[in-house]
């Protein structure tokens, strides 16, 4: 997965330019990084969603076989 770059100081230095202390620059800098963290633990990799697409792809075939199944046992009964 690509990461994404993060330049704390350079955020904190943006931050206390505009009149925010250092100290709550720094915290906010910290706040956004870890809710960054936080986040990519909730993404799909490219492994799940193959295993996902194989998943759905056995169910549909497996369905697809039961409605056949089902078609043919009631064209039959009707002859």
């Amino acid at each position: 997965m690509n990461s994404i770059t993060f330049d704390t100081y350079k955020v904190v230095k943006r931050l206390t330019s505009e009149g925010i202390s250092e100290k709550q620059a720094t915290a906010i800098v910290e706040a956004i990084r870890e809710g960054s963290d936080a986040d990519k633990g909730a993404l799909a990799t490219k492994a799940d969603l193959s295993e996902l697409k194989a998943e759905i792809i056995k169910w549909m075939f497996g369905g697809f076989m039961a409605v056949i199944g089902l078609l043919v046992t009631v064209l039959l009964k009707l002859h």
